[in-house]
């Protein structure tokens, strides 16, 4: 609908206002005129977020159900990282949680099962340890610090398996907080364009008394 105003409306308002000897209101100039790019910008941005959004839970619910990671840099994207991250922390306790249930100890478990998923700081288990130990809050890695604690206090089999069902809360917390958020953004940044391009098509038409 801007489109088509842009394209067969406007112009004629440009030549009307033109043969009275003045020009268009300044707010229907600026978001038709020099500042169009930077609303075209804003409209870009807020399809790419919805697309990203919905991008996002399309391929997490696919890969739950296969049960396999998604890809790492997912966790470095704002918005959607956490529930990456979240995920990821969520499947590493799941794999460990298989690998225990073989008779595997919880501390080989959770070595080899971070080798499949990639946490922030991938490789091995250890390292994951001393990244969340140098900050246990950054990057949401304050469940590898609680588990590296639990085994220095020969609780790891205990903490292991609490850490496993608490994740499963984490990553809905964290998936119910990236909806909330995307709506919003995408709530405030639709309603502030709509608002502009509103004002700016129908300015003309109220202006054009003081016009004449």
């Amino acid at each position: 609908m801007v489109s088509l105003y842009a394209a067969l409306i406007l112009p004629q308002f440009r030549s009307l206002y033109r043969g009275f000897g003045t020009d268009l209101p300044t707010l229907t100039s600026v978001v038709f005129g020099g500042g169009a790019p930077v609303f075209t910008l804003l409209m870009l941005l807020a399809v790419g977020l919805l697309f990203l959004v919905s991008w996002f839970v399309f391929l997490l619910r696919r890969r739950l159900k296969r049960y396999v990671p998604i890809s790492a840099r997912y966790q470095r994207i704002p918005l959607i990282g956490p529930v990456a991250l979240a995920y990821h922390q969520y499947l590493w306790l799941s794999y460990a949680g298989l690998l225990r249930a073989t008779g595997m100890g919880a501390a080989e478990a959770l070595t080899l099962a971070a080798t499949r998923v990639p946490l922030v700081s991938s490789g091995r288990w250890g390292d994951s340890v001393a990244a969340a130990n140098e900050n246990p809050q950054s990057n949401g890695l304050a469940v590898v610090a609680d588990l590296s604690m639990a085994e220095r206090l020969g609780k790891l089999d205990e903490e292991t398996a609490f850490q496993q069902e608490a994740t499963v809360d984490t990553l809905l917390a964290t998936l119910a907080r990236c909806r909330r958020r995307s709506r919003i953004a995408l709530t405030l940044c639709v309603y502030f364009l709509v608002a502009i391009f509103v004002s700016a098509m129908y300015l003309p038409i109220f202006s054009l008394g003081s016009a004449i």
